[in-house]
């Protein structure tokens, strides 16, 4: 991708910018405020994982809603030694929670991966992952460790 994106990390650029072509295919509204320098201490394959899911898991979220509805933020900044994360859309129904972490009651063996992967990755990196459900919006707070 010839990404005009600049948030100082060139993967997460990537990454960003073909999420932000399949959005704007699915007229979903994806805005974003990246400082990618937070994330410079992760792996490519790392932010791949921990932003593609991430982001695809708020895609599938607001695909089926109407049109105004079809929001997704995300911001990533350094605040105390941590790279804080947060994304936030609209959801349809109520989310139902296992371990802290979002389910679908009506998902197939493999749904859940994603959300697992991200709470690994948290983990991996002295972090952790925080969802919260009020009324229609859905968010994700995923904070990492900056090593020193």
């Amino acid at each position: 991708y010839d990404s005009t994106l600049k948030t100082g990390n060139p993967t997460l650029d990537i990454c960003l910018y073909e999420k932000l072509v399949l959005c704007q295919e699915k007229k979903i509204d994806f805005t974003f405020l990246a400082d990618g320098k937070a994330v410079d201490f992760l792996y490519p394959e790392e932010i791949y994982s921990l932003f593609g899911n991430l982001l695809d898991n708020a895609m599938n979220a607001v695909s089926e809603l109407e049109e105004g509805k079809r929001v997704i933020s995300l911001s990533l900044k350094r605040e105390f030694g941590l790279a804080l994360i947060h994304v936030e859309n609209y959801c349809q129904g109520t989310v139902d929670f296992r371990n802290g972490l979002p389910i679908r009651k009506d998902a197939d063996a493999y749904h859940g991966f994603g959300t697992q992967s991200i709470a690994m990755t948290a983990k991996k990196h002295g972090g952790n992952v925080i969802c919260h459900q009020e009324g229609e919006v859905f968010s994700i707070d995923v904070s990492l460790r900056i090593p020193e």
